[in-house]
């Protein structure tokens, strides 16, 4: 396809030059001076250009030039929807450049033709309704639609050579006179912005298109290589300022709101990012500074905000809630995990690269001595079941978690990935979504002190209740029996404090048992 436009750009430049040096003498890449005189009388300043008439010869082959450029469209245009006929890339840029040949080169010259046989008002007409066809190819080309192929579509028919659609000021009914004409493109002008503004998506919104591709495929076209939201925002200013020269204050309350609809998620140039970097130091200030810099350059809502009712004024609330969001994200480091990602771990990094007898505490002794305090690390291992229980350790997966207890710790372990050798092997470092303990209280060492674990403290609970039902017991046979003697002599302890209690097997003392009665069988 790059092949073909070249060629087809070579044989207008032909058509040009022939042109150009046949009337003039100069060639077309030149320049020419404004012609401003005003009446005859006065002389024209020496620089000015003398035409002359083409010849007839030179006329025919002007004929031919421009049917070989449009054979040689039609050939490309077939050759693209029988290759390539999903290619949207591919076919904006086809008829991008078809559409502006057609405009400023083909259809200005072919109108111009004195020898066609159709008259003036048929030659006219068909020539425009050529240039807009390949216009309307090329706005419906990509769903949704790019600004920048409908600013163009907008400046062909806005500009002063359109004007005369029809002819030479004949009047019918569906082609108005050279009066009627002026208003007319305005109209014109004015509802192709509106199809334009209705086609496109709203800025800031992620689109799962071709835009990543664009600035490899777009074949040197320019209207590839600019950023989506930016070509919004021009073709957003560009209606305003067109609604302010040509329209009427309801016409322009009507863009404004259109255009800010549009823009509602659109998210301020770099510039802004220096006002939220500001924000750190006075929050208040800054978050109000921050808001009232973005409607000052947007110049979409300029001379419109005194102007606009009370539901404008609740939109631009609105639009000053949704600049707000980002600020959420800033700084978040993030873990690709597949296709889902997880916010880093701001204490702990992801270790591997290990070596199957690396230990625990040989990550404690590299990472203590080379970046700083450690909290804990943990060596992940395959789980083993069956002989052994859980108490053996598994194989190691050479993989592993280290937390440190300051932030400033994984960001000096970070620069050293790919250059710390542990166990004779450079390891590799990254940011981890885990850390390596759950809950690590401050101030608490990386193994837990014996006696403070959970099974301690509930032995612990059990012993102390099996205490005060001892103690219960000996206060009721003291009570039942009368006095202490009589319980020495059942092999009793004396009991006066719990603490004087002993918890051997040997201080079991069974409770009172009454003999049952002996059944004479005899009676």
């Amino acid at each position: 396809l790059h092949l073909r436009l070249v060629a087809i750009h070579v044989v207008k430049r032909r058509l040009l030059s022939l042109i150009s040096l046949r009337s003039t003498g100069k060639d077309f890449d030149e320049d020419e001076a404004m012609n401003i005189a005003a009446t005859k009388k006065q002389k024209s300043p020496k620089s000015s250009v003398v035409y002359h008439q083409l010849d007839s010869s030179v006329i025919e082959e002007v004929k031919d030039l421009i049917e070989d450029i449009r054979d040689m469209y039609d050939e490309a245009e077939n050759y693209l929807f029988k290759s390539h006929a999903t290619w949207v890339e591919g076919t904006v840029t086809f008829w991008k450049h078809r559409a502006t040949s057609e405009a400023y080169v083909l259809c200005p010259i072919a109108k111009n033709d004195a020898n066609d046989d159709m008259t003036g008002v048929n030659r006219s007409e068909l020539q425009d309704k050529e240039a807009i066809r390949c216009f309307e190819k090329l706005v419906k080309a990509e769903k949704p639609s790019n600004p920048d192929s409908w600013m163009d579509y907008i400046r062909y028919v806005s500009s002063s050579h359109v004007h005369s659609f029809g002819g030479d000021n004949i009047f019918s009914q569906l082609h108005p006179d050279g009066f009627a004409a002026v208003p007319s493109v305005i109209r014109k002008t004015r509802g192709l912005y509106n199809r334009a503004l209705s086609s496109v998506r709203k800025a800031g919104q992620s689109e799962n298109s071709i835009d990543s591709k664009r600035a490899e495929a777009g074949l040197n076209n320019d209207m590839f290589e600019r950023n989506y939201d930016n070509s919004l925002l021009d073709l957003c200013r560009e209606f305003l300022c067109f609604e302010r020269a040509f329209g009427s204050e309801e016409s322009l309350s009507r863009a404004q709101t259109l255009v800010r609809s549009k823009m509602a998620q659109w998210t301020a140039p770099p510039p802004q990012m220096i006002t939220n970097g500001n924000e750190q130091s006075d929050d208040t200030h800054g978050k109000r500074k921050a808001v009232e810099e973005v409607p000052s350059n947007d110049a979409m809502e300029e001379d419109g905000d005194d102007e606009m009712p009370s539901q404008s004024r609740s939109k631009k609330t609105k639009v000053q809630t949704n600049l707000k969001q980002p600020k959420k994200t800033e700084g978040v480091h993030k873990v690709r995990i597949g296709k889902l990602e997880y916010p880093a771990h701001p204490y702990t990094i992801h270790v591997s690269n290990l070596s199957k007898e690396t230990q625990d505490m040989d990550l404690v002794d590299v990472f203590r001595k080379e970046v700083g305090e450690i909290v804990h690390v943990k060596i992940l291992r395959e789980k083993k079941f069956g002989r052994g229980g859980h108490h053996s350790h598994g194989e190691s997966k050479c993989v592993g978690l280290v937390q440190f207890e300051e932030c400033i710790s994984v960001e000096k372990a970070l620069l050293m990935d790919g250059t710390l050798d542990v166990g004779g092997k450079l390891i590799k470092i990254q940011r981890s979504h885990l850390p390596a303990v759950g809950i690590v209280p401050q101030g608490m060492h990386r193994v837990k002190p014996k006696g403070e674990g959970k099974s301690s403290k509930r032995n612990q609970m059990k012993k102390g209740s099996k205490l005060q039902v001892d103690t219960s017991e000996e206060r009721m046979d003291c009570d039942n029996g009368g006095d202490l003697k009589s319980s020495k002599i059942s092999g009793a302890s004396n009991v006066e404090t719990p603490s004087s209690i002993s918890l051997s097997v040997l201080s079991f003392k069974p409770r009172n048992m009454k003999r049952k009665p002996i059944l004479d069988t005899k009676k």
